[in-house]
């Protein structure tokens, strides 16, 4: 039988203690019985509250996008929010490096799409650029951010490192992005 401390789990603390687990000991790693340890329940209760590991998958996605958002600083203008979007999403993907084979692997259905759209023309609304065209920036900061940092995180890093500094080609390209682009 599960401890009384089982009833009071939440998606939200599965979802962050498998973000944790995926930062200590990575992709490979991360299975529902080696996050059911880590939050003390059995492997069957995780499933009460996510049906199965793709859905743990799309909900850690979605935590990592929704943290992006969150941490952009009051704009003004679409440059600012999207500069501010841009290095929102280097922040977030440094602190969980292994965000881009997240990304890669995850299967995102209809509801999240809605969910994070919505979210996206809420914030973008009223910057005085047509909120459509606007949606397609953040889709290419998006893109190329986390190309960036996909490549600051790869295997070979370190070597990359010495002949380039990652970071500062990463701010230079979203900055020629976002003054390139005219909606």
């Amino acid at each position: 039988m599960e401890s009384e401390t089982d009833l009071r789990l939440t998606v939200e603390q599965i979802v962050d203690q498998a973000l944790e687990l995926l930062r200590e000991e990575g992709m490979d790693k991360l299975s529902m019985r080696r996050l059911a340890a880590r939050v003390g329940v059995r492997a069957s209760t995780l499933y009460y509250y996510l049906p199965d590991k793709a859905a743990l998958m799309a909900a850690m996605m979605e935590r990592l996008f929704m943290r992006c958002l969150d941490i952009i600083p009051p704009c003004t203008n679409w440059q600012t929010w999207m500069r501010g979007f841009g290095r929102a999403i280097w922040s977030v993907q440094n602190t969980y490096p292994f965000t881009g084979e997240l990304i890669t692997v995850s299967m995102l259905d209809e509801d999240y799409f809605a969910r994070t759209t919505r979210r996206l023309e809420q914030l973008l609304e009223g910057f005085g650029a047509p909120v459509e065209q606007l949606m397609e920036i953040q889709s290419a900061v998006q893109s190329l951010m986390t190309g960036w940092s996909t490549f600051a995180h790869a295997r070979y890093s370190g070597n990359l490192g010495q002949v380039l500094d990652v970071e500062r080609l990463a701010f230079k390209s979203l900055d020629a992005l976002i003054r390139g682009w005219r909606p």
